[in-house]
């Protein structure tokens, strides 16, 4: 019995989100409640900190199934790319200069 061609797919033709959208993902199998607090935080300053939260386990020992942690690293980095977080501005004391204005001057005495 011969078996039926195989249609080629056609890239042009639009597809339906639903469609691509209907399984779900290993986040949302394994642990849903990360998978609703990612949507509710996805593009404010604090999906950042929840990331940073997650992986030093902060409050809880979280064993989180090999599938929702892949997605979790995929989300995260996704995440830093389009919205990056701040780099704080570090502030060093001024050394204090001696007279000939070499800064390595007046440390040592001997």
């Amino acid at each position: 019995m011969p078996s039926a061609p195989v249609a080629a797919f056609d890239y042009f033709r639009p597809h339906s989100p639903a469609r691509a959208a209907s399984a779900p993902s290993g986040l949302e199998t394994h642990h849903p409640e990360i998978a609703h607090a990612v949507q509710l935080l996805w593009g404010h300053a604090e999906m950042n900190l929840y990331f940073r939260r997650l992986w030093s386990g902060e409050g809880q020992v979280l064993r989180l199934h090999p599938d929702a942690l892949s997605d979790l690293m995929v989300l995260a980095q996704m995440h830093r790319r389009l919205w990056p977080e701040p780099v704080p501005s570090v502030h060093l004391p001024t050394q204090a200069r001696s007279r000939s204005g070499d800064p390595w001057d007046g440390g040592f005495r001997r």
